[in-house]
């Protein structure tokens, strides 16, 4: 599925561009990025007294330094700070493949053996960039507005949602998130607030006129004005 899901993505990026309003479009996760695979012929490895470990350690100690496998602090005796101390070969040393290959590799026994008679360099390419949502592995498609409103930028990329459902595979799924999502659930917030204020106000006015029908008489005014502001609101273009 993610194979799919992938092409499915890249598929709707152009779709995602052509809508008016919809700028920087991309996609987030970078899946083919280079990377350099080195495989330990473990039974080689064996016969010369390391193992994988071994071997992925000082490899580790080599590219990464120290700190993630062994933190060492020195505390200066004048200002009491403490400094990291990593051990690191210096990256101008291993400017090719040659040079990675003859690094030095330690085994627990104290034997040693250079990187390229353990086993084979391979190149390739990876996902360098991983996101998940609700566990779930995810591609994200971005996209900012300009000279258009939200709303209407966010209804073009539903109906290209619902335009691309079908070609899902079983068990994915597309979530709209980020300023359109917040929108979506503050404009439902702010109708509930509306019509409760407005039933507020009509059982405060019932109170006072002693009346059910004169305060429902009065708040029919109010469909005219947001008629009126509607008109407003299109007649200047304000969204």
């Amino acid at each position: 599925n993610a194979q799919a899901n992938h092409a499915l993505a890249k598929e709707m990026e152009p779709r995602l561009k052509a809508i008016p309003g919809a700028v920087d479009v991309h996609m987030h996760q970078v899946v083919n990025a280079p990377e350099i695979r080195f495989n330990v012929d473990r039974t080689k490895a064996g016969q010369l007294g390391l193992t994988q470990k071994d071997i992925s350690d000082s490899l580790l100690v080599s590219l990464s330094s120290s700190t993630q496998t062994a933190p060492n602090y020195w505390i200066n005796p004048r200002n009491s700070v403490d400094y990291p101390i990593a051990v690191q070969t210096p990256l101008y040393r291993i400017d090719s493949t040659g040079s990675l290959l003859n690094t030095s590799m330690r085994s627990s026994t104290g034997s040693m053996q250079l990187l390229a008679n353990l086993g084979r360099l391979q190149r390739g390419t990876a996902a360098s960039v991983v996101s998940h949502f609700d566990v779930q592995p995810v591609y994200n498609l971005y996209a900012n507005v300009q000279d258009r409103d939200l709303g209407s930028l966010s209804k073009d990329v539903n109906r290209l949602v619902r335009e691309f459902t079908p070609k899902l595979k079983k068990g994915s799924f597309f979530e709209l998130r980020g300023q359109a999502k917040t929108m979506e659930s503050s404009f439902i917030g702010l109708g509930i607030g509306l019509v409760f204020a407005v039933l507020l106000v009509y059982f405060v006015m019932v109170v006072n006129f002693q009346s059910w029908l004169d305060p429902f008489i009065i708040l029919m005014a109010l469909p005219g004005a947001l008629m009126g502001i509607m008109l407003a609101l299109f007649l200047t273009q304000t969204t």
